[in-house]
């Protein structure tokens, strides 16, 4: 397949010419495949100097999205462990509070008398 022709508004700064007279004869002239915004792949060409600089960004984007999503991800963890641990504390004090009644009940009961030394 043939490259297309560079843009006749534009000129490279590497040959000094309108880009759609060099782009095509040059090697950095590439193809790369991007997302139509339909759910299709079509190929769009660029320079490599200029497609790199994009890709950098995309990539910038897409980290920071991977990265405000894990923090959402970890303060939800967080968030399920604190309630966890305030759920143990509750159950552990209702524990406390019925082994006290439970003691309370014992040293109230008799001690049956004759037995022991």
């Amino acid at each position: 397949m043939e490259k297309p022709r560079g843009p006749s508004d534009q000129y490279c700064p590497q040959w000094r010419q309108k880009m759609s007279k060099v782009c095509h004869t040059c090697h950095w002239w590439q193809s790369m495949p991007v997302d139509d915004g339909k759910g299709g792949v079509r190929d769009i060409y660029g320079c490599a100097v200029v497609l790199q600089l994009a890709l950098q960004r995309d990539t910038v984007i897409a980290a920071r999205g991977a990265q405000k999503a894990h923090e959402s991800w970890r303060n939800e963890i967080v968030s399920i462990a604190q309630q966890q641990q305030e759920a143990h504390a509750t159950a552990q004090k209702l524990a406390d509070k019925s082994a006290v009644r439970e003691l309370q009940a014992q040293s109230k009961m008799k001690l049956i008398e004759g037995t022991g030394g």
